[in-house]
């Protein structure tokens, strides 16, 4: 659940998070890195902005591919249908691709997201349908080593770790892999 500290970022809410240390880091203009995640979004905010974001590449201070639910406008948190983003940090401006538009919360799905030749790419599988997604991002401003973040992220700004006012994410599994 989304119990963690809140930030003073633009997202503003509690999270709770799983994210490589320094001492892992890597470099996203070379290196051929993937995550791959098995999970469920089982409940989100409640209200009018119920978005969360499942899984990131990031470097020091943006991410630069992001895994994103968009959930409906009248949201009760629960059995919601909603849509599943990838979010390509180009510059000038992000690009987003969709992976599903019928999530509905509490289903399976099996996400793989990484980098390779300057391009993040995403695999996003629920049962049998699959879509993949690739895009240039902006690697020339990087800032710092790139690491994977994990979790789960509510998009309301002050949302309220101790009230139940979060999401909840159940990982299975978390597998990185290094190609050379």
């Amino acid at each position: 659940p989304a119990f963690g500290a809140k930030t003073s970022s633009e997202a503003g809410g509690a999270r709770c998070e799983l994210k490589q240390d320094k001492e892992h880091r890597w470099n996203a203009f070379s290196d051929h890195r993937y995550l791959t995640l098995n999970q469920i979004l089982k409940s989100t905010q409640s209200g009018t902005k119920p978005r969360v974001v499942i899984g990131q590449i990031h470097d020091n201070t943006r991410n630069l591919v992001m895994i994103k639910y968009y959930g409906p406008s009248n949201a009760t948190g629960t059995n919601d249908k909603g849509v599943i983003k990838a979010v390509f940090n180009s510059e000038p401006n992000a690009e987003e691709v969709v992976l599903d538009d019928a999530y509905k919360l509490g289903e399976k799905m099996t996400v793989i997201i990484g980098c390779k030749n300057k391009k993040g790419f995403v695999e996003y599988t629920k049962g049998k349908t699959s879509v993949s997604a690739s895009k240039t991002i902006d690697t020339n401003n990087v800032k710092g080593g790139t690491y994977f973040k994990i979790g789960v992220y509510p998009q309301e700004i002050g949302a309220d770790p101790g009230g139940n006012s979060g999401a909840r994410l159940t990982i299975s599994t978390v597998k990185q892999s290094v190609v050379t």
